[in-house]
């Protein structure tokens, strides 16, 4: 049986963090299904397919939310948007034969993330349009994404991404402004988080 795509936004009590964590079943399989890409590449792909839908639940975006790496290696171009509506899209091009496993540095040197986000804010016709870059001189995609937060929010901010040919997954919690909650609920959360793992994440939300 097909499974829906979920997305749930959580407050986790007395400590002053929040949270979303993603699911895409339908969703990943139908755009994993338009092209044939390498297993490395899919991956890839599915965790920027799953931080587009995490983002847009995070900021709540009315409008769209979409994820651009452009690159100046084998990898070319990766995108993924996901709108308002729920609906999502994704995209990947390179030029050559690319390795078993693929980190946002094989974009190349001076490769960039670009986030942007487009709105058209109550009574106004004209979309806005907001945009924040970062490098991507990192191991993984979450840990790119982390260098977003720390530039943008400025807030305490964990991912973790994770995609395979059935699911891709987010999982992203974040320190509240001017927290309330127990003094070292961060450290705690923070802990917790360090203990998961892929398979826990691809394992769905139920679990």
């Amino acid at each position: 049986m097909p499974n829906p795509d979920t997305l749930t936004r959580f407050l986790i009590e007395h400590t002053g963090v929040r949270g979303v964590l993603v699911s895409l079943d339908d969703s990943w399989r139908e755009i994993r299904s338009r092209a044939e890409y390498p297993d490395a590449l899919a991956a890839l792909l599915g965790e920027a397919t799953a931080a587009a839908a995490l983002f847009a639940g995070h900021i709540k975006v009315d409008g769209r939310l979409s994820l651009q790496l452009r690159g100046t290696g084998a990898l070319r171009t990766l995108f993924a948007e996901c709108t308002s509506k729920g609906t999502l899209r994704g995209l990947a091009r390179h030029d050559a034969e690319l390795p078993a496993s693929i980190s946002p540095r094989d974009f190349g040197t001076g490769s960039m993330l670009a986030i942007t986000i487009e709105t058209l804010p109550p009574g106004q016709r004209e979309v806005q349009r907001y945009q924040g870059l970062v490098g991507l001189d990192a191991d993984t995609l979450a840990e790119a994404l982390g260098g977003y937060f720390r530039q943008s929010e400025q807030l305490p901010t964990a991912l973790l991404l994770a995609a395979n040919g059935e699911r891709a997954a987010g999982l992203l919690v974040q320190r509240l402004p001017a927290a309330e909650g127990d003094h070292d609920g961060w450290t705690r959360v923070e802990a917790l988080f360090g203990t998961l793992g892929v398979a826990e994440l691809l394992a769905g939300p139920d679990t």
